[in-house]
C-alpha cells in the first residue's frame, strides 16, 4: 500500500501550535515503525491513548499561523514518543530504514518556511518528555495485505499495559484496529489509575466517472477512550472521575484533480465526566469546507468552519461555538520573498454571556537570507475555539462546572530565523508576543487540589525559544530547545499559572549495529505561579529518562524503559505528587 491510500486532507492542515496547546490529533500505534517507539513505556498508568481530536478544520492555502485550534490554553500534552528524527527547519534528509514519508501536496507547499510546517519541541503534561515535531508524518513500512503490531509491558507499582493494532489494505481501501489497555496500582494510595482505547479507521481513492469526485480521497474514523483516576490531592482522596470520549469523523477531499479543489469534513463528540456526585456531558459538531476561487486570475481560499457545542450538567445546560470564515490568497514568491494573507471573520458564542465578533487579518512573509538562512516574520490574531474536552485532557484535575471561553488573540506576532547549516545541522531562534482576551486562568483559591477557570483583564505572554538538530556520525541524534516566557495578566498583576517561565528539553539517540537503540531525555523546567490568589511559586524540576532497545529478530523487539532516574519529587500540579523512579520492560512484535 502506498501513502496515497491513506491520505486524507488533515495531513496538509497547517499547524497550529500555542505554547499551552494540546497538540491537534495524535494517534499511538499508527504504525509498525512508529509503534515499536510507543511501547508503553512509562510504568504507570498515562492519559489512556492520546487524546483523539476531531478534524482540525483548517484550510490548506491560507497562512498558517502556528498556532493550536483547542483554545490556545491547553499546555502541550504529547504522548512519550521519541521518533529517531527530528527536524527543525523542515529539510527532511534521513530515510529511515523500512520507512516511506508522505509525498508534498503541492509544488507550493514543499516550498513553504519550515516553520509554517514544522511544530516546534513541545513538553508532555504526563511525563515532562520534550519531544520535536517531524516535517513529514511518518506512515510508516509498505504495507502488505495483513499488518499489525502487538505489544505488552509492565512495571513498577503493577503496572500492566498493552496495545494491538492490525491494518488491512485492498486495492484503494484501507482500514486498522488500534485497541489498548492499561493500568496501575500507584506509587502510593488512591494513586491507582486504568484507561483503555479503540480505534477504528478506514480511508479510500474514489474511483468515478464524475470528474468531482473521482481521485477523491474519503476518511473516516471512530474513535473511544475512557480513563478512571482518583483525586488523590484533595481532602477526600478516595473520590474518583471517569472521563470518556467518543469521537467519530468523515471528511473527504480533491484538491488537485476536480475541476473546483474543495474539502468537505464532518466530526461529532460525545465528551462525558463522571464524578463521585455529577455527571457533566459536552457535545460538540464541528463542520467544515473549503474550496478554490479564481478572481480575475487570482487564486484565492475560500474556507468555512463552524465548531458548535454545548455543555450540560443537571439541569442546565449552555451553548459553546465559534464560526470562522475566511477568504485568503495562496503563497505568492518574488525573488528571495515569499508572502501570504488572508482576512477572517469569528463570530463566537461562550460561557457568561461571551458574544463578540471579530474580522482579523493574517499574514505570513518570509525572506531567504542565504541559501541556508530564513528570516520569517507572521502576523496572525484570531478566535480560537475552546472545549471542555480540551481543559480536562490538559488538567484532569480540572473542576467539570469550570467556565469555558473561547480566547481572543487580539495580538499575534512573530519573528523567526532559520539556519541549515549542513545536510544535518539545523538551528530555529524565534520570538514571539500574544496579547490576548478572556484567556483562561487555573484558580484554586481554597488549596483543594480542584481548580477552575478564572477569566478577566488582558493576559500578555512573550516567549524566546531556540532548537538544535544535530545528525551524529552513525546514525545518531542530538536534538534540543530552550524557552524563557514572560507573562502577566492586567486584573492579578501577576504571571499566568502553571505557565513555566523556563524549560530546557534534551535528547541523544544512540543506535549500535543494528539491533541496539538507546534514547536519553533530560528535561528541566521552571513552572513559576500556581494560582491567582495566595500565590505560591511551584519549585523547579529536573527528570531524566533512559530507553533501551533490542531487536532480537526483525519483527519482535525487546525494550526497557527508565522515568524520573533520580527518583525526583515533584508535582505537575500543587499537592499531587508525580511518579518517583519508574522502570518498566516489555516486548513488541510485529508483522
Amino acid at each position: 500500500m502506498t501513502n496515497q491510500h491513506r491520505t486524507r486532507w488533515g495531513r496538509y492542515r497547517e499547524v497550529y501550535v500555542f505554547r499551552r496547546r494540546k497538540n491537534g490529533i495524535l494517534r499511538l500505534l499508527l504504525i509498525a515503525q512508529t509503534l515499536s517507539l510507543l511501547q508503553f513505556s512509562v510504568g504507570t498508568a498515562q492519559e489512556g491513548a492520546a487524546e483523539k481530536r476531531l478534524p482540525e478544520t483548517r484550510g490548506l492555502d491560507l497562512p498558517v499561523s502556528a498556532k493550536d485550534s483547542s483554545g490556545g490554553m491547553a499546555r502541550s500534552a504529547m504522548p512519550k514518543i521519541d521518533l529517531p528524527e527530528f527536524v527543525i527547519t523542515g529539510n527532511a534528509v534521513i530515510d529511515l530504514p523500512e520507512v516511506e514519508k508522505q509525498s508534498a501536496l503541492e509544488d507550493s507547499l514543499s516550498n513553504l518556511p519550515a516553520s509554517v510546517l514544522n511544530p516546534p519541541m513541545t513538553r508532555s503534561r504526563e511525563t515532562a518528555q520534550f519531544a520535536l515535531g517531524t516535517k513529514e508524518e511518518i506512515e510508516g513500512r509498505q504495507l502488505s495485505p495483513y499488518s499489525g503490531q502487538v505489544s505488552a509491558s509492565l512495571g513498577t507499582f503493577f503496572s500492566p499495559q498493552a496495545g494491538l493494532w492490525i491494518g488491512r489494505t485492498f486495492g484503494d481501501y484501507f482500514f486498522s484496529v488500534d485497541g489498548q489497555y492499561n493500568r496501575t496500582k500507584g506509587f502510593a494510595p488512591f494513586t491507582e489509575r486504568s484507561g483503555g482505547s479503540v480505534d477504528l479507521e478506514g480511508s479510500t481513492k474514489l474511483k468515478s466517472y464524475n470528474p468531482y469526485f473521482d481521485q477523491s480521497d474519503i476518511h473516516s474514523e471512530l474513535t473511544y477512550n475512557s480513563d478512571t483516576y482518583n483525586w488523590y490531592g484533595t481532602r477526600k482522596p478516595s473520590l474518583s472521575r471517569t472521563k470518556t470520549d467518543f469521537r467519530l469523523s468523515a471528511d473527504i477531499m480533491n484538491w488537485i484533480t476536480s475541476p473546483i479543489s474543495y474539502r468537505g469534513d464532518l466530526g461529532y463528540e460525545n465528551f462525558e465526566v463522571n464524578d463521585s456526585s455529577q455527571t457533566v456531558v459536552e457535545t460538540r459538531m464541528i463542520l467544515g469546507g473549503a474550496t478554490r476561487l479564481m478572481l480575475s486570475s487570482v487564486p484565492l481560499t475560500v474556507r468555512f468552519n463552524a465548531h458548535l457545542g454545548s455543555i450540560s450538567y443537571g439541569n442546565s445546560s449552555s451553548g459553546l461555538s465559534l464560526i470562522d470564515v475566511a477568504v485568503g490568497s495562496e503563497r505568492y514568491f518574488w525573488s528571495a520573498f515569499s508572502l501570504e494573507g488572508s482576512i477572517h471573520g469569528y463570530f463566537a458564542n461562550g460561557m457568561e454571556e461571551q458574544r463578540f465578533v471579530r474580522l482579523y487579518p493574517h499574514l505570513d512573509v518570509a525572506y531567504q537570507v542565504t541559501e541556508r538562512h530564513t528570516l520569517r516574520v507572521s502576523y496572525a490574531p484570531e478566535a480560537k475555539p475552546a472545549a471542555l474536552s480540551s481543559m480536562i485532557y490538559d488538567n484532569r484535575y480540572l473542576s467539570a462546572t469550570s467556565k469555558i471561553k473561547h480566547t481572543d488573540d487580539q495580538l499575534d506576532a512573530m519573528l523567526a530565523f532559520e539556519s541549515d547549516w549542513s545536510a544535518g545541522t539545523r538551528t530555529k531562534f524565534e520570538a514571539r508576543v500574544q496579547s490576548i482576551k478572556d484567556y483562561p486562568l487555573y484558580s484554586d483559591s481554597l488549596s483543594q487540589g480542584i481548580w477552575v477557570l478564572a477569566y478577566g483583564g488582558r493576559t500578555t505572554i512573550a516567549s524566546f525559544s531556540g532548537e538544535i538538530f544535530a545528525k551524529l556520525p552513525a546514525n545518531d541524534y542530538f536534538a534540543s530547545k530552550l524557552t524563557a516566557t514572560i507573562s502577566n495578566n492586567s486584573k492579578t498583576g501577576g504571571a499566568v499559572p502553571y505557565l513555566p517561565v523556563f524549560e530546557l528539553g534534551l535528547s541523544y539517540t544512540r543506535h549500535i549495529a543494528s539491533q541496539w537503540t538507546g534514547i536519553a531525555t533530560l528535561t528541566l523546567f521552571h513552572q513559576g505561579k500556581d494560582n491567582v490568589v495566595n500565590v505560591k511559586t511551584l519549585p523547579s524540576i529536573l527528570l531524566i529518562g533512559l530507553r533501551c532497545e533490542y531487536r532480537f529478530f526483525q519483527q519482535a523487539t525487546l525494550f526497557l524503559n527508565v522515568q524520573n532516574l533520580l527518583n525526583e519529587r515533584y508535582e505537575f500540579w500543587r499537592g499531587y505528587q508525580e511518579n518517583p523512579f519508574v522502570l518498566s520492560a516489555g516486548i513488541s512484535l510485529r508483522w
